[in-house]
C-alpha cells in the first residue's frame, strides 16, 4: 500500500501532522527537530555569569587553589558532580567533591562546609544542581574567605545569592532554559576547555537530562541525541556493566529512564549517594561489579518500599476522599523520604493530577511534589511562602517542608491554585486516529525519527479501531495481555 511522504523531510505525512499538533509546524522548527545534534549547541558564554565563572576557575587551576564541587544526592546532582570533578581533575586542578546524604537534606549545609574547610581548606566552592536558593548560607561561606560559584537550573528565588551565578533561567534563550543541573555543568566545561573536549562528558549529561524529566526539546534534545550515540558505541565501564545487568543492548532515552536512572537514584534514596559516583570514577572491574550489584539491590529495595507505600495509601480510609481533590496530598509520619518522590510521580501518572506526599523530618514534615502540564509547582509553592519553612524545585517537581499544623491549609491552598489552572483531561487523549492498514514499517521508521522520546516529546499515542482483534495473556506474565490484529501480524 502506498502512503504519502513529505518530499523535504522524507517522512510520513501523519508524523508531520502529529508534530504540527504539538506546535512544531514551521519548516525551520522541523529542520531543527530532525537534525538534533552538537551542531546546534548554543554558545556557553551567552549564559549570564559564565565569563566570570570561567575566569575564576582558570585562576584557581593556575594558582593551585583548593576547589570543592558541592552537589545533590539525586541522579542529576551525581552526574553534575561527576562532570565537573572529572574534567577539572583531568586539567590538573586540586579538586575534591561533596554530596550530602538524604538525611542531611537538599542543598548547602553550613555543617558540611565546616567539615570541608577542616578537610580541604577550599578557596573556591562550586555548587551544581543546587545553591540558587541559598543566599544566606552563601553569604556566611563567603565571609569565611571562600569564593562561591553557583551552577544550578532550578527556578530563581526573589533574591539571588551575591556571588557568580550560572543558571539558564536568568536568560531568555528558550533552547537552554530547560537544561538540567548536569546540562549546566556541561556548559561550564564547554566554556572552560572547548567544545571538542567537553564532548567526552556528553554521555553523563545525557543520563542526567533523562533522569531529571526536563523537556527533550532544544539543546536537551541535542544533548540526548549525541549522548545516546556515545552510550551505544562506547559506554563507560560502569555504565556498560549497569546496562548489561539490566539486560539492555541498544540504549534509548526511555530505556535509560527505566534501567540506568532508577539504579543511580536508588543509591541516594535507600543507601549512599556516593556509591553511584563509582559508576563514573571507578575503573577496576571487580569493584565496578560490586557497585553494580549494590545499586541493583538498592533499586530492588526501593521498588519494594514504593509498593508498600502504594498499598498503604490505597488501603487508607481517607484515600477515596483525597482523590476528590484537584491536588492529591498524602501524609504519613513513617514513610521514607527517599521514595516519596517516586510514589508521587507514579500517582501523578495514574490520576493525572498534581501530587504531594509528606513524611516526618527533623521536627517538621517534608514533602515531594510532582505535577502535570498546566500546574507550575514552583509558582504554587511561591504563593504560600507564609506557611512554608523551605521549598525549591521547578514547574513539574518540587520539594517543600512545613509544620504539621499547616498541612490542611496547604492542601486547601494547593487545590485552589490548581482549580485556577488549566489541567489536562483526567484520561490521556490520543494524538491521532489512524486506520489499521496505515500501520506498517514505513510508519514505524518515520516515528523513530522522533526519538529520543521523553518529557516534552512523548511517544505518540494513536487510536486504532481494528475490524478483528485477538487477545491472550502473555506466556511468562499472565497479568499482561497481548492484543493483536491482522495488520500487526506480518
Amino acid at each position: 500500500m502506498s502512503h504519502e511522504f513529505d518530499p523535504k523531510f522524507h517522512i510520513r505525512t501523519e508524523v508531520l501532522e502529529l508534530l504540527s499538533s504539538r506546535g512544531i509546524a514551521e519548516e525551520a522548527a522541523l529542520l531543527r527537530y530532525f537534525t538534533a545534534g552538537v551542531q546546534h549547541f548554543s554558545d556557553p558564554f551567552a549564559l549570564t555569569g559564565m565569563r566570570e565563572a570561567v575566569a575564576r576557575i582558570h585562576r584557581a587551576i593556575q594558582s593551585g587553589e583548593s576547589i570543592v564541587i558541592y552537589g545533590d544526592y539525586d541522579a542529576d546532582g551525581i552526574c553534575s558532580v561527576s562532570i565537573l570533578y572529572l574534567a577539572l581533575l583531568d586539567k590538573g586542578a586540586r579538586v575534591n567533591w561533596y554530596i550530602p546524604e538524604r538525611e542531611e537534606g537538599y542543598g548547602l549545609h553550613l555543617e558540611a562546609i565546616d567539615y570541608l574547610i577542616r578537610e580541604h581548606a577550599p578557596t573556591l566552592l562550586i555548587t551544581c544542581d543546587c545553591g540558587i536558593s541559598a543566599k544566606d548560607d552563601i553569604a556566611v561561606i563567603m565571609q569565611k574567605g571562600i569564593d562561591v560559584i553557583v551552577t544550578d537550573h532550578h527556578e530563581l528565588p526573589k533574591a539571588l545569592p551575591v556571588c557568580t551565578v550560572v543558571n539558564p533561567k536568568q536568560d531568555s534563550n528558550p533552547s537552554v532554559t530547560a537544561l538540567c543541573g548536569a546540562g549546566v555543568a556541561y556548559k561550564v566545561i564547554e566554556a572552560l576547555f572547548g567544545r571538542e573536549y567537553a564532548l567526552s562528558y556528553l554521555d553523563i549529561a545525557t543520563i542526567a537530562t533523562v533522569a531529571d524529566s526536563v523537556d527533550l526539546l532544544g539543546e536537551n534534545r541535542d544533548i540526548v541525541t549525541e549522548g545516546l550515540k556515545m552510550l551505544n558505541a562506547n559506554p563507560r565501564p560502569g555504565i556498560k556493566k549497569l546496562l548489561e545487568k539490566s539486560g539492555q543492548k541498544e540504549v534509548t532515552a526511555v530505556q535509560l529512564a527505566f534501567t540506568v536512572v532508577p539504579r543511580i537514584n536508588a543509591a541516594g534514596r535507600v543507601g549512599e549517594a556516593k556509591r553511584a559516583l563509582s559508576l563514573f570514577f571507578e575503573e577496576d572491574e571487580s569493584r565496578l561489579s560490586e557497585v553494580v550489584e549494590e545499586l541493583d539491590r538498592a533499586n530492588t529495595e526501593r521498588q519494594q518500599l514504593c509498593e508498600q507505600m502504594l498499598n498503604e495509601l490505597s488501603s487508607d480510609s481517607r484515600f477515596l476522599s483525597i482523590l476528590r481533590g484537584s491536588v492529591l496530598v498524602f501524609y504519613h509520619p513513617d514513610w521514607q523520604a527517599g521514595v516519596i518522590g517516586i510514589v508521587a510521580s507514579k500517582l501523578t501518572d495514574r490520576y493525572k493530577r498534581p501530587v504531594f506526599i509528606f513524611c516526618d523530618a527533623d521536627g517538621a514534615i517534608k514533602g515531594s511534589g510532582r505535577s502535570v502540564e498546566g500546574v507550575n509547582l514552583f509558582q504554587l509553592l511561591s504563593e504560600m511562602q507564609d506557611i512554608l519553612l523551605q521549598f525549591g524545585g521547578h514547574s513539574q517537581a518540587a520539594g517543600v517542608s512545613l509544620k504539621a499544623e499547616h498541612l490542611e491549609e496547604f492542601r486547601q491552598r494547593a487545590c485552589a491554585f490548581a482549580d485556577r489552572a488549566v489541567m489536562p483531561e483526567q484520561v490521556q487523549e490520543y494524538d491521532a486516529e489512524i486506520d489499521e492498514n496505515d500501520i506498517d514499517l514505513s510508519l514505524a521508521e518515520s516515528l523513530a525519527r522522533m526519538e529520543p522520546f521523553g518529557v516534552g516529546n512523548r511517544r505518540p499515542l494513536f487510536l486504532v479501531q481494528p475490524k478483528r482483534v485477538s487477545v491472550q495473556p502473555m506466556k511468562k506474565h499472565e497479568e499482561h495481555l497481548v492484543v493483536q490484529t491482522p495488520a500487526f501480524e506480518a
